[in-house]
């Protein structure tokens, strides 16, 4: 992981693996840092601690919103993490999908 202040971490469920890398390669193209597991994560580091310490580095949380993330706990606890930090939650949607109960309490002041 790269220890220095990314500007995006990047929160998907598993199986949006594929929309992921193209959103990241986007965004770094156009110069912005990115964090995503488990990418960045280093071998041998506890996989959540690694995680929490780049949410809390980072400076927004891009959510990729899909019927796999309304129902992903990891999706549930990395927002609240970002929640809990003050971050802001950028989401975009993959796919017509109304966010669950627990999403759209993470995603009250999000600008769509």
């Amino acid at each position: 992981m790269r220890w220095d202040r990314p500007d995006v971490f990047v929160c998907y469920a598993s199986g949006d693996e594929a929309v992921a890398d193209t959103v990241v390669a986007v965004l770094e193209q156009d110069g912005l840092d990115c964090w995503v597991s488990p990418r960045d994560v280093i071998p041998g580091h506890v996989y959540g601690e690694d995680i929490v310490a780049a949410i809390h580095a980072a400076r927004v949380v891009v959510l990729l919103l899909s019927a796999r993330a309304n129902a992903s706990p990891t999706v549930m606890r990395e927002l609240e993490r970002a929640v809990s930090g003050g971050l802001p939650i950028v989401p975009l949607r993959l796919e017509e999908v109304e966010p669950s109960g627990e999403l759209t309490y993470y995603l009250t002041d999000a600008h769509w």
